[in-house]
């Protein structure tokens, strides 16, 4: 994770955390290796957005976070004790992503969309989704973010990501080892009001590890329309 995605620190229910099974009030996370002694990404206290469902739409929350500490265990290290933390509080589990860190937000509703689109998808060398764009409107614009794909050396494919804006093209991702390449838009929208995207891309060059990656405007410079903040990878093994 990168110094500016743990000033910003984004949890994803979906990966990475898991319910601690008291109900819709805690959350537990874990980030990055398993260690006896992690460093602590959020504080209790810390300002904390959430995106919540709102009916058929979505909405942004401001609130105080409420953290503590608890021990667990990872089959994969034996039988020691590790350290988590657990997020408290009403509706914890019910955000979709949680977002800390001093930059500019609002409460209220946001322009946003769960789409789970896959821009292209590859498994042991035989396609399985063709190449597939996807088309998102915010503030009359209309954006686009495709996957495009070429020969690379021997059976190895060129891998990229783009986002378009008209004629303004921001590549996203790239990699020119792809085996497997996978490509999947999981959710858009525009999270801090400026009429730029923010996105969550999941992309994968071998089959044995996805990385899910976070883009947000607020900290995009130059040319650019987004900017990737972090990442967080999870094994397939």
């Amino acid at each position: 994770m990168s110094a500016l995605a743990a000033a910003l620190l984004v949890f994803v229910t979906v990966w990475g955390v898991c319910e601690s099974g008291a109900g819709d009030a805690t959350v537990d996370f874990i980030i990055g290796a398993s260690t006896p002694h992690p460093q602590s990404f959020l504080l209790d206290g810390d300002v904390l957005w959430a995106l919540l469902p709102d009916g058929g739409a979505y909405r942004l929350a401001k609130r105080a976070a409420q953290v503590q500490l608890y021990e667990y265990e990872n089959p994969a290290r034996g039988d020691e004790k590790f350290t988590g933390q657990r997020l408290l509080g009403p509706g914890a589990s019910q955000a979709l992503i949680h977002l800390a860190g001093s930059w500019t937000l609002q409460e209220g509703p946001v322009v946003f969309a769960k789409t789970d689109h896959v821009l292209i998808d590859y498994s042991f060398g035989k396609e399985i989704t063709p190449p597939t764009p996807a088309t998102f409107a915010i503030g009359g614009r209309v954006f686009r973010v495709l996957a495009e794909l070429r020969p690379a050396d021997g059976t190895l494919k060129s891998l990229r990501v783009i986002l378009e804006d008209g004629d303004e093209r921001q590549e996203l991702y790239a990699s020119g080892q792809a085996t497997d390449p996978f490509a999947a838009l999981e959710w858009i929208g525009d999270l801090d009001r400026d009429g730029r995207p923010d996105l969550l891309l999941s992309v994968r060059y071998h089959y044995s590890t996805v990385s899910h990656r976070l883009y947000l405007s607020s900290f995009a410079a130059g040319k650019e329309l987004t900017r990737h903040v972090g990442s967080i990878e999870v094994s397939l093994d």
